[in-house]
């Protein structure tokens, strides 16, 4: 067995932190992080007079 770091999942105990922080530096132009929270939410949100959506998967699937 290796001792080299993790593939493309990362570490299992880091995961969902990487991944949220990934995805909120992958569309930084649109999205910003939610403080204390693993969720981010839009750049421009919210809008006065618009209808905000909000989506969970809930499957516990990232």
């Amino acid at each position: 067995m290796s001792s080299a770091s993790p593939g493309p999942g990362g570490d299992a105990a880091t995961f969902r932190e990487d991944w949220i922080e990934g995805l909120a530096d992958a569309y930084a132009r649109t999205v910003r992080r939610v403080p204390g929270t693993y969720g981010v939410v839009g750049r421009h949100a919210p809008r006065p007079g618009k209808v905000a959506v909000v989506i969970g998967g809930g499957s516990g699937h990232y």
